[in-house]
């Protein structure tokens, strides 16, 4: 008796599952339709804040690694890529420890 209420229960299951996908393939749920383009719209956002925080950690430290004579694309990759991986902690932490090749003359003149 009790195997015969465990196949009743999965036969239930199974049919109500099968009318669930009828209806979706058959367009009838609309709030599936909204739920998708809000989560695209959602994901359009969090790429623009992305990006544009990959902009604003790179540009500074491609300048500051050029001041300390070295290639600007490092401090734009630690800026872009590494932001996943804590790039600007590295870079600040990778440059404390590098020769700075810096100009004999300061670009300012005092006098």
């Amino acid at each position: 008796m009790i195997v015969a209420e465990r196949l009743t229960d999965v036969r239930v299951i199974a049919s109500v599952e099968a009318v669930s996908v009828i209806q979706t393939s058959a367009g009838v749920c609309s709030s599936d339709d909204k739920e998708r383009q809000r989560v695209e719209w959602f994901a359009l956002w969090n790429s623009i804040i992305v990006a544009v925080v990959m902009i604003a950690w790179g540009y500074p430290l491609s300048v500051l690694s050029k001041r300390a004579g070295h290639s600007p694309a490092i401090g734009w990759l630690a800026g872009t890529i590494g932001i996943v991986v804590a790039g600007p902690f590295w870079f600040m932490w990778w440059l404390s420890l590098v020769r700075w090749y810096v100009e004999e003359e300061p670009r300012i003149r005092t006098s």
